[in-house]
């Protein structure tokens, strides 16, 4: 029998081999309810509206506690020429409130309108105590007749008493924009003279720039006219020849003028009448 005309169909229960695409899972939104996040947000405003209202409330309990009356004034410092008892009884007068509102401005200007305080350091140690540490003057030499200066060229004026008390210091005098100048070759001049044992006692610039100096030597007065040009040159030639020819005779001499190009010019002291 012959099977030409007849088809035959095989249909296998077998999956198809290969990759099958899955279908993903559908998952549904979640719903936030927007009441949860509000109340969330309201409760942190009420906290931190609380935390303020606390902080005020708080602060103002506490501020006057930290910011009590000052009732303790220190002065401190190495002062000779400063009336330390006289100053804190000023200040325990002037100086009123409380820490925080004291002006420590104005009463380091107080201060330092002494005429001894060089600088005043003022400040708070809390609860309430101030401390004013005080830098006297130190002065140098006195500038003219009636005043004193410091150091650094720096004029302030004491009491007359204060100046009698300080009458053995060395005086300068020259116009008071350039005392800084005059204290530099006060500084020089002492120096070059300590060599010759002569000390300065007076020093004077002149307008137009030219120098004089008083010293004292052998416990006798000299006078030295030094000028206002080749102070060095000048000076060395007068060490010279005061040493090799005017040393042993000082007590006759009462002036010696370098400003001459080649010598010195000496004015000798006149005989006492009888």
């Amino acid at each position: 029998m012959s099977t030409r005309g007849f088809e035959f169909q095989v249909r296998s229960s077998e999956r198809p081999r290969g990759a099958t695409r899955l279908t993903p899972r559908v998952q549904k939104p979640k719903v936030r309810l927007p009441w949860k996040k509000c109340f969330g947000w309201l409760f942190n405003l009420m906290a931190l509206i609380a935390l303020v209202v606390g902080a005020i409330y708080g602060g103002q309990a506490l501020w006057p506690w930290l910011n009590r009356p000052v009732t303790e004034i220190s002065v401190q410092g190495n002062m000779h020429y400063v009336d330390g008892q006289a100053l804190h009884a000023v200040l325990q007068e002037e100086v009123k409130g409380t820490f925080f509102d004291l002006d420590l401005n104005s009463i380091q200007k107080m201060v330092e309108a002494n005429p001894w305080v060089e600088r005043a350091d003022i400040h708070r140690i809390w609860p309430d105590r101030l401390v004013v540490n005080i830098d006297e003057e130190l002065p140098v030499a006195r500038w003219g007749d009636k005043q004193l200066v410091n150091s650094v060229g720096r004029i302030f004026t004491p009491q007359q008493a204060q100046l009698d008390e300080l009458a053995g210091l060395p005086r300068l005098y020259g116009p008071d924009d350039q005392v800084q100048e005059a204290m530099r070759y006060f500084s020089t001049l002492s120096q070059q003279l300590r060599p010759l044992q002569m000390k300065i006692s007076d020093l004077i610039l002149e307008k137009r720039g030219a120098w004089t100096v008083d010293v004292i030597v052998a416990d006798q007065p000299l006078r030295i006219l030094l000028g206002r040009e080749d102070l060095r040159e000048r000076l060395y030639r007068f060490s010279t020849i005061y040493t090799a020819a005017l040393k042993d005779r000082i007590s006759q001499i009462e002036q010696i003028d370098v400003r001459h190009t080649n010598g010195v010019a000496v004015r000798w002291k006149q005989p006492a009448s009888t």
